[in-house]
C-alpha cells in the first residue's frame, strides 16, 4: 500500500488539530463535496437519433451528470436482459478530482474531513 501525506491543520474556530491528507489540497470545494458526499446525479436524456442507434445494437444508454462538478456518467445495458455491458465516468476536471496513480483511494471521511478543516479556517 503506499504512504499517503498528511500535514496538521490546527483550526482557531474549532482548536482541534487535524490531520489533513494533503492530497485535498488542490481540490476544488465542488470535487471535496462529490467526494464526501457523492455525486448528485441527474439525468440527461438521450437524443432520439441516439437511441434509435442503440436500439439496432440491442443496447440502451443511462447518462448522468453531476450538478455539482459537472462529471459525466454513462453507463450501457443489453436488452432485453439489461445486463450491464459499461459504465464510465469522465470527470470534468479531473485534475483536481482525481489522486495520483497509485497512492491509493481517498477515503470519504478523508475528502469530509478536509472540507471541514476549510469550513473551520473561513470562521478565523
Amino acid at each position: 500500500m503506499a504512504t499517503v501525506s498528511t500535514k496538521s491543520k490546527r483550526s482557531k474556530a474549532s482548536g482541534f488539530t487535524l490531520q489533513v491528507d494533503t492530497r485535498t489540497d488542490k481540490m476544488s470545494e465542488a470535487a471535496l463535496t462529490c467526494r464526501s458526499l457523492g455525486h448528485a446525479w441527474d439525468r440527461r436524456p438521450l437524443t432520439k437519433p441516439r437511441r434509435l442507434e442503440l436500439l439496432t445494437q440491442g443496447l440502451t444508454e443511462r447518462v448522468r451528470v453531476c450538478l455539482r462538478c459537472a462529471s459525466v456518467r454513462t453507463v450501457v445495458r443489453r436488452l432485453p436482459s439489461y445486463e450491464e455491458v459499461s459504465d464510465s465516468i469522465v470527470y470534468a476536471n479531473a485534475h483536481e478530482y482525481l489522486v495520483p496513480k497509485g497512492t491509493g483511494r481517498l477515503a470519504r471521511a478523508e475528502a469530509d474531513k478536509a472540507m471541514f478543516v476549510r469550513e473551520m479556517a473561513e470562521l478565523a
